[in-house]
């Protein structure tokens, strides 16, 4: 928490039962992801990537390829705590709807 108050992050303002919400859930979440096995997706997947995130991390949006037939990447100038924020939900709505009206045919 310090290093987050430090950052100024809105999360380190959270009264401490949200806080402890907050932390619950990704203890939940973090359990899903270690016990779930991902199946192959036989059509187009759109990853859309935070692109102020994951540095030399290694972490790269191609390692979806392999669950998928398709990858489509799309990339937000933002941290991804930030992918919801007006400005980038204003960005990520009308990729989204056009790819669904594509889809609709």
């Amino acid at each position: 928490m310090a290093f987050l108050k430090r950052r100024g992050a809105t999360l380190a303002q959270l009264p401490e039962a949200a806080l402890e919400g907050v932390i619950r859930s990704v203890q939940q979440v973090n359990r899903l992801v270690h016990g779930h096995h991902e199946q192959r997706l036989e059509g187009r997947l759109l990853h859309v990537r935070a692109e102020l995130d994951h540095g030399e991390s290694g972490v790269r949006p191609e390692l979806w390829q392999p669950l998928c037939a398709e990858l489509e990447l799309a990339g937000l100038p933002c941290l991804h705590g930030q992918m919801v924020s007006a400005a980038m939900v204003g960005r990520l709505a009308p990729l989204l709807q056009a790819r669904m009206r594509a889809a609709e045919g």
